[in-house]
């Protein structure tokens, strides 16, 4: 029997979130996964999100109170980075979103930009 109210979830991923995390989504099920490799902003950002239950981060979208006016259906945000600094943390908490980070996903790609190839 195919979960119907699963399959309406939509997960919104931005700048370039890697594609097996788009894949794992929908291996549980949600089917409404939407991948962008770049960051959006203004009025894209917000008609991307407009029906989005949840979004993926990285450091250069910037989520602002007036975002989070618009996301009337966000449960929650991931930020796929080293912080939060781009949330306005004040305005999901007034909604109730919680928003998480996950500090160590770009922890390997730091690692082989900074040692040397032998």
């Amino acid at each position: 029997m195919p979960n119907s109210w699963i399959e309406q979830i939509k997960i919104l991923l931005l700048e370039g979130v890697h594609p097996t995390a788009a894949a794992n989504f929908r291996a549980d099920g949600y089917s409404n996964v939407e991948l962008h490799s770049v960051s959006l902003s203004g009025a894209k950002l917000r008609d991307a999100a407009r029906d989005a239950y949840f979004i993926g981060i990285r450091s250069a979208t910037h989520l602002d109170q007036a975002f989070f006016e618009h996301a009337q259906r966000l449960i929650g945000v991931g930020c796929f980075c080293i912080g939060t600094n781009q949330v306005d943390l004040q305005a999901a908490e007034d909604r109730g979103i919680p928003v998480f980070n996950a500090p160590f996903s770009n922890t390997r790609s730091v690692a082989e930009l900074v040692l040397p190839r032998w």
